[in-house]
């Protein structure tokens, strides 16, 4: 077979081949990732969403963890209050036999509405609260406390028997506990 081209024109012929096979790969490969962004589009979309979504979430537990810290500081005051009550009843009368005995000298109609002890001093103190209706009732619970053996002393503030009907009161009584 003959040659009807010359060499330059092969070589002409042959670089206008690559050239045109790698234009056409070009074109293939743009058109794969055109094809590949158009693809990842609604993924992308999505993954922004539940992004933004996650991000409220951790705000929003963020916040209620804030909230927290006064559950927290109550549970603190809380197991503060515990311990302090396990050292009572481990000594010489048990917290719940101090509790008894001021009830017990409550009258009926005398309500109580707070027990609790306050340490002062080195001194614990047991104070009472509540209402009573008459001022009556109140110096009977005040004479039934008196009259306990583990109590030494009750303290009725004076403005608290000023009043003579549904009197709001808080007795603080000393004793041996």
């Amino acid at each position: 077979m003959t040659n009807l081209l010359t060499a330059k024109e092969k070589r002409s012929v042959r670089n206008e081949y690559y050239l045109r096979a790698v234009a056409i790969a070009l074109t293939l490969v743009f058109i794969t990732v055109v094809f590949g962004v158009a693809e990842l589009l609604p993924s992308y979309f999505y993954s922004s969403v539940s992004e933004r979504i996650a991000q409220n979430e951790f705000e929003s537990l963020q916040a209620e963890v804030a909230e927290d810290t006064e559950s927290l500081n109550e549970l603190e005051r809380t197991e503060a209050l515990l311990s302090f009550i396990s050292e009572r009843e481990s000594e010489r009368h048990p917290t719940t036999s101090i509790i008894d005995e001021a009830l017990d000298a409550k009258p009926e109609n005398v309500e109580v509405n707070k027990l609790s002890f306050e340490r002062s001093s080195g001194e614990t103190v047991f104070v009472v609260s509540g209402v009573a209706p008459t001022r009556s009732d109140l110096i009977a619970f005040s004479d039934g406390l008196d009259q306990q053996p583990n109590f030494t002393s009750t303290n009725v503030p004076a403005e608290q028997l000023a009043q003579t009907t549904n009197i709001e009161f808080s007795i603080r009584i000393s004793g041996e506990f």
